[in-house]
């Protein structure tokens, strides 16, 4: 009795005087690294996005959280463009069908954006897709995996411009470094925006495939985030990923092609 007395006593007095007895925080809500790795380009505020939106063919509603957006700056427009990944308006987010290019502007209702890392609770809706109005041109979007938003006049994204390209050469040679920048749900901090990756091969049409530093790495709503250089510079577009015996990889379309495709909304 006197050894119970004397616990009493002892927790009475570090409660009295704001000690703080609990054990250590649950695992998962411990720290999983810096929020910017050694090598990570500075990422703007408003750059990242998650998408939600309405069609005539179905919905994604900002619940569901099914991808991720981001601005970038592309020579010949006077705003940033909005882009994410094309099929994720389709049956992969639970609409009936593709939406072919051609059908943009008639098929897509409402598209709005929440901040990925947070840093706003904001709501902005966006305005309408880019027309496709030519077949051939609507191939090439859907080659790249690519939809284009003008911004609206609410949203006030910051861009990064497209990546300097290596004169004469469109494939980004194996190991290269790059980086993934979006919000997470497991493998790194929910406040890292930059996910290093080295380059597993690319080809001449852009498809490019990569491996993540972090091994348990989720890719969970990654699809439509930005791939930038070291420099900071958006290179590419990561398009989906799996785990495996060696790791997380990542896929997307990046270099040239991918330039050559947003460009060709300002020729």
């Amino acid at each position: 009795m006197q050894r119970i007395c004397h616990l009493f006593c002892i927790s009475l007095v570090m409660v009295t005087l704001g000690c703080d007895i609990q054990g250590p925080p649950p695992a998962a809500n411990r720290p999983l690294g810096p929020p910017r790795p050694e090598g990570a380009p500075e990422i703007p505020e408003r750059f990242v996005w998650r998408p939600s939106f309405n069609t005539t063919v179905g919905s994604a509603s900002k619940s569901q959280v099914v991808g991720s957006a981001f601005a970038v700056d592309v020579q010949g427009s006077n705003e940033p463009i909005i882009v994410t990944a094309l099929h994720l308006f389709g049956p992969a987010t639970g609409l009936e069908t593709d939406i072919h290019p051609t059908q943009w502007r008639d098929v897509i209702e409402r598209v709005a954006l929440t901040d990925a890392f947070g840093s706003t609770d904001g709501i902005y809706h966006i305005a309408s897709a880019f027309e496709i109005a030519d077949e051939s041109e609507a191939q090439r979007w859907i080659d790249q995996d690519l939809i284009a938003f003008h911004q609206g006049s609410r949203l006030g994204p910051k861009a990064l411009k497209l990546a300097d390209l290596p004169e004469g050469s469109s494939v980004l040679p194996k190991d290269q470094r790059i980086w993934m920048v979006t919000a997470v749900y497991g493998g790194a901090s929910p406040s890292q925006k930059c996910h290093e990756a080295r380059v597993i091969s690319h080809d001449q049409d852009g498809k490019l495939v990569y491996r993540f530093a972090v091994d348990d790495l989720s890719l969970r709503a990654t699809e439509g985030a930005p791939l930038v250089t070291d420099a900071g510079e958006v290179i590419g577009i990561h398009l989906g990923g799996t785990a495996s015996d060696e790791g997380v990889e990542g896929w997307g379309n990046a270099g040239t092609p991918f330039q050559e495709t947003l460009q060709s909304l300002f020729e």
